[in-house]
């Protein structure tokens, strides 16, 4: 029969010491100098070795430390060895577990209220240290039920906790301490993910015939991990490497757990239970065959929270803060899980805030809104018995926000907001929760025909409507800041533009009668259709085109009136200039019919220059219209019979361009007398003479 090896449910390293690695390693990529760590970052011999390689020296006291950066590890440090880091000039990273971090804070304001603090912990131990160097004030260290009881307490006394000690230990401690008290404040730091990991170890070690703890000895937490897989009566062992694991340990057991303290990387938990893979039930080394490794999936909530636990029914009336309903008050998150969290207010135990009433957010999980360690305000919405206290971080939330939004709706300042939705009329979007209407007027400076492109846009708004009470209606204006913001830059634009001036700009739209082209930050200057060529253009879409990048010369700048006048045929010389270099008269030349008059048809024969042909030039039989010999867009060669370039007129030919055919030619010379004619006149007087 094969043994089974089952690992237990949250084994290994939790995110404190992962953050920690994780913030080490950032710093020797960045590579700014030596890297210290004050003590070892965490209590696992083979993960300090490991970053001792990559260059990470291990310092006791920030003297003997060299010029660089100085880690401080997951244990966290003083205030006196943080101020020593830095008077010798060294940069100080904080890799400090975020749950001690807490702690820490909640130490020092509990000491600051005048608490009587008690810290169950180990004395000795590097996270206890650091509570006790990070406060003003006091701190009563305890590591056992038996040295509480023996505590002279003062009226106000509090209880935390090392974040690695069981849970059960901190609830007796309670016990011992309530009646030495008049007023108790429990405040519980342990972690929570040192909770389930125990709660999953106690469960595992209660159905395998063997437990095995992997960790560093110097770990308190897999210390407290080995102490609880043998209560339960299984046989349980602790080691720091697969090389440690003996054999005989397994003879007889068919079913074995492992778990690992919060230190243990991955990697070392694989070459355990590797190792475990070649070891039969008759406790010898197998050559080939292999177990069954089995993830345990463990049903953990997260461990036991207070909630519940009756101290005032045990021993009697104490002392507690008192809520207020309507009130908003600060709460300290204890406890996560996926439909609710456990958060600590200062009453004698925790209270539960379901996920409903703890975000307006659309969330599966408690988990994607808060952490444990955090600080948030909740709404009393109830405040009778203990157990029948109400609470709501949804609806306190919402209160700060309206007096927010009432903040800025007065001041006249912005507001930030996610566009959701389409409706009619407009938009509907996100305002820290509340729901807000855009009217489509006012989403753009101008007309937007398709509304849709704004979702899921973040975007600065105007409040432009409030309504409190039941109907609770909020509108809101980009518009009014994109107006304002155009303003301003108009006047900047203006200020800097004088006549003359070249400009680069992009055209933005087109009308009939030009187009308007963007100078910078919005402002536009109109490009009369007149002026983007030396040639007639029926429409300005013949030559420009929106998005495209063109050159203009500033013509006017009219202040008053806030208009600028642009030209592009300015930047080029006028088409008549030097046209008697070029053109002369009896040339002939090509051209387009651009138009037909009844006198006649226009050909442009370059941009900027047409000439005309008289009906009576287009050909040499008679014409009645010119459309019977010519039609706009024909081209047509032409002689020039005459160039004016003082009025700008050009006359040209058709007939004169044709060369006649042979038998014109004939007919012409027919046509034409030999001599002139004698008249019956000249007959007589040659006769009389």
């Amino acid at each position: 029969m094969n043994m089974n090896i089952h690992i237990a449910d949250k084994a290994g390293f939790c995110f404190g010491v992962k953050r920690a690695l994780d913030i080490v390693q950032d710093v020797l990529k960045e590579g700014q100098g030596p890297v210290c760590t004050l003590g070892p970052l965490i209590h696992n011999p083979r993960v300090v070795k490991e970053l001792s390689d990559q260059g990470v020296r291990v310092i006791d006291d920030p003297v003997s430390a060299e010029a660089g950066i100085m880690v401080i590890r997951s244990h966290g440090a003083t205030r006196d060895e943080v101020e020593r880091a830095v008077a010798k000039g060294l940069k100080v990273v904080d890799a400090t577990c975020p749950c001690l971090k807490q702690a820490q804070k909640r130490a020092n304001e509990l000491c600051g209220d005048g608490y009587y603090v008690v810290l169950l912990g180990e004395r000795e131990h590097a996270e206890v240290r650091s509570i006790l160097g990070s406060v003003d004030g006091t701190i009563h260290v305890i590591e056992s039920t038996e040295e509480a009881k023996a505590l002279q307490c003062s009226k106000k006394v509090a209880l935390l906790s090392q974040t690695t000690q069981r849970y059960e230990d901190f609830q007796e401690v309670a016990c011992a301490l309530l009646p030495k008290t008049r007023e108790f404040l429990i405040v519980n730091t342990i972690c929570n993910a040192t909770v389930e990991r125990q709660n999953a170890a106690e469960k595992m070690a209660k159905k395998v015939d063997v437990m095995v703890v992997i960790g560093g000895r110097n770990s308190a937490n897999t210390a407290r991990l080995f102490e609880i897989c043998r209560s339960t009566g299984t046989p349980a062992y602790q080691i720091e490497s697969a090389a440690e694991l003996k054999p005989e340990w397994f003879a007889g057991a068919v079913e074995i757990g492992l778990t690992a303290g919060a230190s243990t990387p991955q990697g070392q938990i694989e070459e355990v239970v590797n190792r475990m893979m070649e070891i039969d039930e008759q406790g010898k080394v197998k050559d080939s065959e292999q177990q069954e490794v089995v993830p345990e999936e463990v049903a953990s909530e997260g461990g036991e929270s207070m909630a519940g636990y009756d101290f005032e029914k045990e021993y009697g009336r104490r002392d507690i803060r008192h809520l207020e309903e309507n009130e908003i008050v600060k709460a300290h998150v204890v406890q996560v899980r996926d439909d609710m969290v456990f958060v600590d207010v200062g009453t004698k135990s925790e209270l539960a805030i379901p996920l409903a009433d703890l975000t307006a957010k659309d969330v599966m999980s408690a988990k994607e809104v808060v952490a444990v360690g955090d600080v948030i305000d909740v709404l009393v919405l109830r405040a009778a018995d203990e157990d029948k206290i109400k609470l709501s971080a949804r609806q306190a939330a919402q209160q700060t926000v309206w007096l927010d939004l009432n903040q800025h709706y007065r001041d006249h300042t912005p507001v930030q907001a996610k566009v959701k939705e389409v409706v009619k009329g407009g938009l509907i979007a996100d305002l820290a929760g509340v729901r807000a209407f855009i009217p489509a007027s006012q989403i753009d400076r101008g007309f937007v025909e398709d509304l849709s492109k704004f979702i899921g846009e973040t975007c600065d708004f105007m409040i432009t409507e409030l309504e409190e009470g039941r109907r609770r209606r909020v509108v809101l204006s980009r518009r009014a800041i994109l107006d304002a913001q155009y303003e301003e830059n108009k006047k900047e634009i203006f200020a800097s533009l004088q006549e003359g001036d070249v400009k680069e700009g992009v055209v933005s739209r087109l009308a009939d009668f030009g187009a308007f082209v963007d100078l910078g930050k919005g402002v536009e200057g109109l490009l009369h259709i007149s002026e983007i060529s030396w040639e007639r253009l029926k429409h300005p879409a013949e030559r420009l085109s929106a998005g495209m990048k063109v050159k203009v010369e500033v013509t006017k700048v009219d202040t008053e009136k806030g208009r600028i006048s642009l030209s592009m045929r300015s930047l080029s010389p006028h088409p008549w200039e030097g046209i008697a270099e070029k053109y002369s008269e009896g040339q002939v030349v090509s051209g387009t019919v651009t138009r037909i008059a009844p006198f006649g048809a226009f050909v442009r024969i370059e941009e900027g220059i047409e000439g005309l042909i008289h009906i009576s030039q287009l050909s040499n039989q008679r014409v009645a219209k010119a459309e019977e010999v010519v039609s706009p867009g024909q081209t047509v060669q032409a002689k020039i019979i005459k160039v004016d370039p003082e009025n700008r007129r050009l006359s040209l030919s058709m007939r004169e361009a044709v060369q006649p055919s042979a038998e014109e030619v004939e007919y012409q010379k027919y046509m034409q007398p030999e001599s002139a004619p004698v008249t019956i006149a000249d007959m007589i007087k040659d006769k009389e003479e």
